[in-house]
């Protein structure tokens, strides 16, 4: 049942992502599909190497708030740095 209530969830991203990227950022097909492919190798390598770490290791919840936090300080999508990379992109011409 739980998978169910995903599916409401990841299907309408599935469907009308690519869209998206190519007519709202304007981003080259074969560019959104090579991202896609290049994320699902990272996944797959990715995963369950993490899932194995967090197996061996069990982190209370201090240490998990404190890799959240730092995951959030150098993973910064603030509107401003969005904005500019935008800028960036289409001066690259993608």
């Amino acid at each position: 049942m739980n998978q169910f209530f995903g599916q409401w969830l990841t299907g309408p991203f599935g469907m009308y992502v690519f869209i998206f990227y190519e007519v709202q950022i304007g981003l080259f097909i074969g560019l959104i599909a090579l991202a896609f492919i290049l994320y699902a190798i990272w996944n797959a390598v990715n995963d369950p190497l993490i899932g194995y770490i967090m197996d061996r290791k069990k982190m209370g919840k201090i240490e998990m708030l404190v890799c959240t936090l730092l995951f959030w300080k150098f993973y910064d999508l603030t509107p401003d740095k969005v904005a500019a990379n935008k800028i960036k992109l289409r001066e690259l011409g993608l």
